[in-house]
Parts: structure tokens; sequence; C-alpha cells
């Protein structure tokens, strides 16, 4: 137990006041990205468009809509 004590208290850092501990950027100056950010993005992006293709092709399994079909048929051949 105390040694994650100790290794909590190795990576808390001090707060200095900058938001997620950048340093404020010069006027006009762009962010340095992450090298993990861009794979990070297309990822995630990349899942949430699957999950909603599958979720979109996904097998009609209502009751409804199975007995109106059998019913629909059963109406057509009398």
């Amino acid at each position: 137990m105390f040694g994650v004590l100790r290794s909590v208290r190795r990576a808390h850092s001090a707060a200095n006041g900058w938001l997620f501990a950048e340093k404020p950027r010069m006027a006009g100056q762009a962010r340095q990205k992450e090298a993990w950010e861009l794979p990070f993005h297309l990822f995630i992006s990349g899942g949430f468009a699957v999950a909603t293709y599958l979720h979109l092709q996904r097998p009609n399994t209502r009751t409804q809509a199975t007995y109106s079909k059998i019913a629909q048929e059963e109406l057509a051949a009398e």
C-alpha cells in the first residue's frame, strides 16, 4: 500500500497555474499536437462510424414487424 502512495505522490506535480500543465503560447502561435492525438481521434471516430453502421444494419426482430408481414402474406393468399 505504501508503494502505491509513493508512486501517487511522485506522479502528482505541483500546481503551476497552467491549464493541463502546458506553458501558455504567444499570441498567434499554434499548439503542437502530440504523437498520440491523431491516431486516438481516428480510432475513436472510426469506432463510432463502425458502431453506427452496424446498429443501422441490424435485423428487425420486433414481433409487430414479423406478425405484420405474416398477416399481409395471409391476406394476399386469400
